[in-house]
């Protein structure tokens, strides 16, 4: 049965969506994808039960936007089986042969993410473990996006110039980087990220890739998601910008914490946002550190530890 809820301006879907399973018990758990939902839920027995919530929502329209969405136990056996192994784990034990079935499907479905994260594809992002060598000379370690690949040649494109080069024989020097759509995982990782970016690549691939990378206030470079095709861009936006209403949230509950009150009290403040504007904090600048050597003609006596001096 389709059922259908608004989601109004600064409300975020999951939150919607977990909202909408109260009535089957306490939601524990909830991990979104661009196509499902996937909750774990408490029930009155106290048993944390899966439940499978497919979605549809137009976030190209302005809110509040209808989201469409179903419910299916995880007893059922729903087609959708890409539940994270990490949510699967925390389940009670499984009662019949609907929830083991789909249990050991999300398991099979991770194991094949894995073995695909060996092959390199059009789009996938990789971390240089060393320094290469290629037709524009030699590349430095740091992240790329893959723009070709056959018969041990492959096209890398910089994330951080744009600029492709052609390598021979790289995959044993190169990591792929386990990327979805959703960024949060990777956030909660970074959690120094302060800038936002998209970039498109691989645009030689019949397929539209696009990269979500974030920067330190230092300028580091993180991918923090990629998205293949229209759908999964628009989720992965939705996301970034629930992240971005989250953190002007915390700002304006700022002024009140203990953390800001450190701060003022301190004279921190300007620092904390020169900082986060990649800025050097004056604070810094000025500050002079001075040593005072040992005076040479001071003499040193030391015994050891049992001496009584």
């Amino acid at each position: 049965m389709v059922k259908q809820i608004w989601m109004e301006s600064g409300q975020r879907l999951q939150d919607s969506l977990a909202e909408a399973l109260k009535h089957k018990g306490e939601v524990v758990d909830f991990q979104l994808t661009p196509s499902a939902g996937y909750a774990a839920v408490k029930t009155p027995e106290g048993r944390v039960e899966a439940f499978v919530v497919p979605y549809s929502v137009d976030f190209r329209q302005p809110a509040p936007r209808a989201v469409r969405f179903g419910i299916q136990s995880e007893r059922d056996n729903p087609r959708q089986a890409a539940a994270p192994q990490s949510f699967v784990e925390r389940l009670s034990p499984a009662v019949a042969d609907g929830d083991a079935t789909w249990r050991q499907r999300c398991w099979a479905g991770m194991v094949d993410r894995h073995v695909a994260l060996s092959v390199l594809r059009p789009g996938d992002v990789v971390m240089l473990a060393k320094e290469i060598e290629s037709n524009h000379g030699r590349l430095r370690p740091d992240y790329y996006a893959v723009r070709a690949s056959d018969h041990g040649f492959t096209v890398l494109e910089s994330l951080r110039t744009g600029k492709s080069s052609l390598v021979h024989n790289v995959a044993s020097d190169v990591v792929n980087v386990n990327l979805d759509p959703d960024p949060m995982m990777r956030l909660s990782q970074h959690p120094a990220v302060v800038r936002f970016g998209m970039q498109r690549v691989a645009r030689n691939d019949e397929q539209e890739h696009y990269v979500l990378l974030g920067r330190s206030a230092s300028g580091a470079l993180v991918p923090l998601a990629k998205a293949t095709g229209t759908e999964d861009r628009d989720f992965m936006l939705q996301r970034i910008w629930e992240v971005s209403q989250l953190r002007q949230e915390s700002l304006r509950n700022l002024n009140g914490s203990p953390v800001y009150a450190y701060m003022a009290d301190h004279g921190l403040a300007d620092a904390v946002v020169e900082q986060g504007r990649g800025e050097e904090p004056v604070l810094l600048q000025d500050l002079k550190i001075e040593v005072t050597p040992l005076n040479p003609e001071q003499e040193v006596v030391y015994d050891g530890p049992g001496s009584d001096g």
